[in-house]
């Protein structure tokens, strides 16, 4: 997929997402306000056809606003794992998002969002693709990268060892 295209998904996937369930807009760039503190760094593994990772880069006060706004609650009162927990789920729901749109009707699995304790930044991946989009309290970098050579998720199923005929062995999983 091109590397415009990937872009303008990532455009349209945090847009939604943002604006639905953590009612902030957004804007393309990199000139935006960068917020401050530590980063904040979340990725999560993908399966199927592509595979591949994908993560978030923001601010840490960045984070806690988001979180906040997606609470419910005032940004003293949410707690540090408050805000892992609210940004590991927007990296859920904006990869999924960005997967519907990359192979819509494709099954993927999406492995549970971490922390990334390096914050290692996301050009390093071979192949990677990202986009930096400016919110009001800083900004927000989605990255991903796909992994051409890994095989789509394959369905496993047992066949008991003691079929002596071949009618025996037309279990179905």
């Amino acid at each position: 997929m091109p590397r415009a295209d990937l872009q303008q998904i990532f455009l349209e996937s945090a847009s939604e997402v943002l604006e639905s369930m953590f009612f902030a807009g957004l804007s393309e760039g990199e000139d935006c306000p960068q917020g401050s503190g530590a980063l904040l760094s979340t990725k999560l593994t993908f399966h199927g056809n592509p595979s591949g990772r994908f993560g978030i880069q923001t601010a840490h006060s960045t984070g806690l606003v988001i979180a906040a706004s997606f609470l419910g609650l005032d940004e003293t009162e949410v707690t540090e794992a408050q805000v892992a927990e609210v940004v590991c789920e927007l990296t859920n729901m904006i990869c999924g998002s960005v997967l519907s749109r990359v192979e819509a009707g494709a099954r993927f699995e999406l492995v549970q969002p971490k922390i990334a304790s390096e914050n290692t930044d996301w050009r390093q991946y071979d192949q990677a693709v990202g986009s930096t989009f400016g919110l009001e309290d800083g900004t927000l970098t989605l990255w991903m990268t796909f992994e051409e050579n890994k095989p789509a998720l394959v369905a496993q199923c047992q066949v008991p060892l003691y079929s002596q005929t071949k009618a025996d062995c037309t279990t179905l999983c």
